[in-house]
């Protein structure tokens, strides 16, 4: 019984894990001070991931969330949903294309 239940937890892990599933998405937040320099790959990496960047120099902030990962001509690519705030303007959310860098 005990040997059954090992074998279905390692094969529940190695199908998850294999899986694109967003469940597993991961939502970041991360506050930049003026002049700090960060890579949004390092924190966006498949569909369903979330970055907020919060701006310590005046509080405002920028999430960006991957809505589709993808290939073309030019590379491999996420696009995201990117929102500000305050948002002045009320200006909708934005679609931007992101191109990984190659490595």
């Amino acid at each position: 019984m005990f040997k059954k239940l090992i074998y279905f937890v390692i094969t529940a892990v190695l199908v998850f894990s294999l899986l694109q599933i967003s469940a597993f998405a991961k939502d970041t937040t991360i506050t930049v001070k003026p002049g700090q320099v960060f890579n949004l790959f390092d924190y966006l990496k498949d569909v369903g991931d979330k970055l907020t960047v919060i701006y310590s120099g005046n509080n405002s902030k920028t999430t960006y969330k991957v809505t589709e990962k993808g290939t073309d001509k030019n590379g491999t690519y996420l696009l995201c949903e990117v929102t500000y705030e305050p948002n002045w303007d009320n200006d909708p959310p934005s679609q931007q294309k992101f191109y990984l860098p190659y490595i």
